[in-house]
């Protein structure tokens, strides 16, 4: 091994009487499953506060936000058919003016096993489990119309009558497992960039009438990057 690479791996002693951090970190979440049938990816946050408390280990809190609003278009319609002339015909239908959404904080705890300290960069295994807050929300939704051309005749037709607004709200266990990587900009800052699998259990209605399934769980990729401070 060259000497460049001893000095990049070899841990410093001062590196080793800070046994505290505390992070700020954003977060790009990446519906999976079923979550991803009704909205896209979301920005979110964090912020953490940690302790070594082995060569190993560090255990830390973390308090987490993200709201889910952006819809997923491809997946917003439904299926209507209707009889013309006493013939069936079938229409795809896009859910115009309607808008849901999925906000959640959450409280976790944090463990991170360290697999690589050096001087520079660090990296380590992210677990993390705790409890999440969250609101589902739907609006209420008018009476869906939609233009239909049958033997170059235009018809209007009325998918469903006005639909009320929905919500749900609950406390639901959750956890994450993932990697981070630590990499020093200057003593005591560290940009940290990290990426797990996240799966919150809660549970969204089935709502057949919108053609949306049983949300199940929660499941998403949580891509982050932030600033953390060591002391």
């Amino acid at each position: 091994m060259t000497l460049a690479a001893l000095a990049f791996f070899a841990p410093l002693n001062s590196a080793q009487d800070k046994k505290f951090s505390a992070a700020a970190e954003g977060s790009y979440l990446i519906p999976i499953g079923t979550l991803s049938d009704r909205w896209k990816a979301t920005p979110g946050g964090s912020v953490y506060f940690g302790m070594q408390t082995s060569e190993k280990w560090t255990w830390g809190g973390k308090i987490e936000y993200f709201k889910y609003s952006d819809q997923n278009e491809d997946k917003m319609f439904i299926y209507s058919t209707q009889s013309v002339n006493s013939k069936n015909y079938t229409f795809k239908v896009p859910l115009t003016n309607m808008t849901q959404s999925l906000e959640a904080f959450g409280l976790t705890a944090d463990a991170k096993y360290n697999i690589v300290r050096g001087s520079i960069i660090e990296a380590n295994v992210d677990i993390g489990f705790g409890v999440y807050n969250w609101t589902y929300k739907r609006n209420a939704h008018d009476s869906l119309n939609f233009n239909a051309k049958i033997n170059d005749t235009l018809y209007t037709f009325t998918a469903f009558s006005s639909m009320v607004a929905n919500s749900q709200t609950a406390w639901s266990g959750g956890f994450s497992i993932g990697a981070e990587i630590g990499i020093k900009v200057m003593d005591p800052v560290e940009i940290t960039l990290a990426g797990s699998y996240k799966n919150i259990v809660g549970e969204l209605w089935r709502a057949m009438i919108y053609n949306m399934e049983n949300v199940s769980t929660f499941q998403m990729y949580d891509c982050r990057a932030g600033i953390r401070i060591k002391f």
